[in-house]
């Protein structure tokens, strides 16, 4: 389902079209623990031309209406969608929802990098080996079909990408947001965003309306939030002794606060903000140690210290 922008900065769907017979078992075989031929572990053993033409390919063949059909319905109910709608617009459950965006997000990535390394180096078919080329023999091999796929547009990528990263932050944390396209993106962003990857559409530039900057900066201090919940306590006996040993397991949060602090680094939110809602946040859930081996990077100390007065 296309997506395209209106005046009044929302979405609504175009006409409907029906999902690539073949899609549910692409995005099976994208998603499972032994990666496939075409998943983006393997797409990174390809020389950086041949995987950015392939990453084209896939993404306009296969993931590109799932990607705009999920991305719509989030907009249009600001959370995670029941299960019918989600398989009537997607042919998804709602339940893999969280894992579909996380491959977008990995798939997005190695297409960034391929298509960086690709606009160093050519793609020669005459170095490629008899198998993977027909000759007019039969149908077209993979190789052959992506050669005559257009250069992608990083800039575009990109801006997909950031859109990946907060849909997936959503999906994971069940977390309701209204209007998260409309409300993380300004007005060029929207336009811009679900057009041909190989376009050149107007990307958004650095001067960002306020508000734009303060739903970004709410969105992922919700993000921190729920990251912060996360955090496992575990507690066990040292030596026959009777008081109990607790250490703190924060390794999936800072995971977590690493996904904010780069989509923070590109939607100009502050990132000293995000360190005192984190640290603020680890106080309120007792995680002391943790948030003291943060409180150097917090650089406003007297806001800090407001904030922390009202834990």
């Amino acid at each position: 389902m296309a997506i395209k922008a209106t005046s009044s900065s929302h979405f609504e769907p175009a006409e409907s079209k029906e999902l690539p017979p073949d899609a549910d078992q692409l995005v099976v075989e994208l998603t499972q623990s032994s990666p496939s031929p075409l998943s983006p572990q393997r797409l990174r053993l390809c020389y950086p031309a041949l995987c950015h033409r392939l990453s084209s390919l896939m993404w306009t063949v296969h993931l590109r209406q799932r990607f705009d059909s999920a991305a719509e319905l989030f907009e249009k109910v600001g959370k995670i969608p029941k299960e019918c709608l989600c398989r009537q617009n997607t042919g998804m459950s709602n339940l893999e929802m969280p894992l579909f965006f996380n491959m977008c997000v990995d798939f997005l990535d190695v297409f960034m990098e391929a298509t960086m390394g690709a606009a160093q180096a050519t793609l020669d078919m005459n170095r490629c080996e008899d198998p993977w080329k027909c000759e007019g023999s039969g149908p077209p091999s993979l190789v052959e079909l992506a050669v005559v796929q257009s250069a992608a547009n990083y800039d575009l990528l990109h801006l997909h990408h950031q859109l990946a990263v907060a849909l997936h932050m959503m999906a994971s944390f069940i977390l309701r947001f209204p209007h998260p396209i409309s409300s993380l993106f300004d007005n060029v962003g929207q336009a811009a965003l679900f057009a041909d990857l190989t376009s050149q559409p107007q990307l958004p530039g650095h001067n960002l309306e306020q508000a734009v900057i303060d739903s970004r900066t709410n969105f992922l201090c919700r993000v921190i939030t729920e990251a912060v919940q996360t955090i496992q306590k575990m507690e066990w006996a040292e030596n026959g002794q009777d008081d109990k040993v607790t250490k703190l397991d924060g390794k999936l949060a800072d995971q977590w606060m690493s996904k904010c602090l780069n989509l923070a680094s590109v939607w100009q939110v502050s990132t000293d903000t995000l360190y005192r809602h984190q640290i603020s946040e680890l106080y309120s859930k007792d995680c002391d140690p943790l948030a003291v081996e943060i409180m150097p990077a917090a650089q406003d100390s007297s806001q800090l210290t407001s904030q922390l007065l009202i834990v």
